[in-house]
């Protein structure tokens, strides 16, 4: 049944798309995987746990290739179901337990057949609230709220209170921008699929003679100077926050981190020489 159920999804997610496609599902799911294995596993009981790793699998499925602020710009129907707020995270969980618990729900993919409706309810609103957090307007919130968090209580103390359920979320929101963090090849294979999907997006604002977004015009945007500034003012920072959940962290991630912020500085060293 989990496995019909995934390929299911997968066949959910749009395999057109350079970078919000099935292949950077099961890189979410994998390093969320990781992050409870390094120590997140303690923030939750089992069936967080199995809620967190069902956000990370469906947490973009049928994402169109155009991000929010795209949506609201064109006023899609994503947008006006939901009111402009957290337009693709809300489709993307709506989808998600449609396909679960909706009118034409399938038995053979109910993952959720042997629960009680009370076990239902509880993975359904973690997994959601989990699949919202991914919405990176929230990122900076959401950084601070666990830094408020860890100026009050101990790891230790965390695991106990009914704020646990914050550090998984936020696991999983790492997870989805810990393309920096992975090594060799692997970071710059990630970062071109990203930025080909940002370029198509600019492409057809060009064309509706909307504003070109951020990082989204191939004439102008620069790979390395791009992720330069997301490891420094995003990634690492918000990284270095979720090491004091787990300590594991130092001695893995953040060599990982900084070795690749290296290579964009010389990328973009290399750049600027050649521009000269």
């Amino acid at each position: 049944v989990l496995c019909e159920f995934i390929r299911v999804i997968e066949g959910d997610y749009v395999k057109e798309n350079p970078y919000h496609n099935a292949i950077h599902a099961a890189d979410v799911t994998q390093t969320t995987h990781t992050l409870l294995q390094m120590g997140g596993i303690s923030y939750g009981p089992d069936l967080e746990i199995f809620s967190i790793l069902l956000a990370a699998l469906v947490h973009d499925v049928r994402h169109p290739g155009y991000n929010n602020a795209f949506q609201i710009h064109d006023k899609t129907t994503m947008a006006l179901i939901y009111n402009d707020k957290s337009v693709l995270e809300n489709m993307h969980a709506s989808h998600a337990f449609t396909k679960l618990m909706g009118e034409d729900a399938k038995p053979d993919i109910d993952i959720l057949a042997g629960m009680t409706d009370r076990q239902k309810h509880t993975v359904r609103q973690f997994a959601i609230e989990a699949v919202l957090h991914t919405d990176m307007t929230t990122h900076f919130s959401t950084v601070d709220a666990l830094k408020g968090l860890l100026a009050t209580k101990s790891p230790e103390e965390i695991q106990t209170s009914d704020r646990a359920a914050e550090a998984l979320w936020y696991m999983l929101h790492l997870a989805d921008i810990s393309n920096p963090t992975k090594p060799g090849k692997m970071k710059e294979l990630w970062t071109d699929r990203c930025l080909e999907e940002f370029f198509r997006q600019g492409d057809k604002e060009k064309k509706l003679g909307f504003p070109v977004s951020p990082l989204c015009d191939r004439e102008t945007t620069s790979r390395a100077e791009a992720q330069i500034g997301f490891i420094q003012y995003v990634v690492k920072p918000s990284f270095e926050v979720l090491g004091r959940l787990l300590p594991e962290l130092e001695g893995k991630i953040m060599p990982a981190i900084d070795s690749n912020m290296e290579f964009w500085r010389t990328e973009a060293s290399d750049e600027k020489e050649k521009e000269a």
